[in-house]
C-alpha cells in the first residue's frame, strides 16, 4: 500500500510542478505528528494511518497536504 501510495503521492507532484529532491519517508502512525522534515538527515516523514493498527488511512487530500507542507520546510532550510 505504502509503494503505490507513494508513487501517487510523487506523480502527483510532479503534475503541479513540485520535485521533491528530499527523501519521502512514509511511516504507519504516529500519535503526535502527521508529519514533519528532519532537515539533518533531508527526509521528509509522513504518517499515513489514523490507529496503530494501520487499519485507517488518512484521507489521501491530508496526506498530499501533510507532503507539501513539509516541502515547505525543507525549501525553508536549504534557502537558510
Amino acid at each position: 500500500m505504502e509503494e503505490s501510495l507513494e508513487s501517487k503521492l510523487l506523480s502527483d507532484l510532479r503534475e503541479m510542478g513540485v520535485v521533491i529532491h528530499s527523501r519521502l519517508d512514509l511511516r504507519a502512525y504516529s500519535k503526535t505528528m502527521w508529519g514533519c522534515y528532519y532537515c539533518d538527515r533531508d527526509i521528509i516523514r509522513v504518517y499515513v494511518y489514523e490507529d496503530r493498527g494501520k487499519k485507517r488511512l488518512i484521507p489521501y487530500p491530508l496526506i498530499l497536504k501533510t507532503v507539501l507542507h513539509e516541502y515547505t520546510h525543507s525549501l525553508q532550510h536549504k534557502s537558510s
